[in-house]
């Protein structure tokens, strides 16, 4: 339960973060995260990587596409899909997005040192595998 409490407060500092300075929510971030990780994914790659539902997904597209940090295009092999790709301004705001992400995790740790971070993050990988 605390671990939850934990990432739920980080996701809503981060979200308020965004949201400040660029505009953006998470899911927003998360799928620039993914596009500039993985290269270009189609919607439906994007809405299981996510965990969103495919609604969502079409919004979230849409507005990365109204600001120029993504953009849809015809699948080559299937007509059905589209491909998302971020674009030069998305690898942008993508990089002052990680900047963010590093301010909100220093915000959210200032109350344990480094030492206890480090210890911390590898406890946390070490229950993941």
């Amino acid at each position: 339960m605390l671990v939850n409490k934990v990432a739920d407060r980080a996701r809503v500092l981060f979200d308020d973060a965004l949201g400040e300075s660029l505009g953006l929510h998470v899911k927003h971030f998360g799928i620039l995260f993914l596009l500039d990780s993985d290269g270009p994914s189609s919607q439906t790659e994007l809405v299981q990587q996510l965990g969103v539902d495919k609604a969502s997904m079409v919004q979230f597209i849409d507005h990365l596409e109204k600001l120029e940090l993504a953009k849809r295009s015809p699948n080559p092999r299937d007509r059905r899909y589209h491909i998302i790709t971020i674009t030069e301004k998305g690898l942008e705001v993508l990089k002052q997005g990680l900047e963010i992400s590093i301010a909100v995790e220093q915000e959210l740790f200032s109350g344990i040192s480094n030492e206890e971070r480090k210890q911390l993050n590898s406890l946390l990988r070490r229950v993941l595998e």
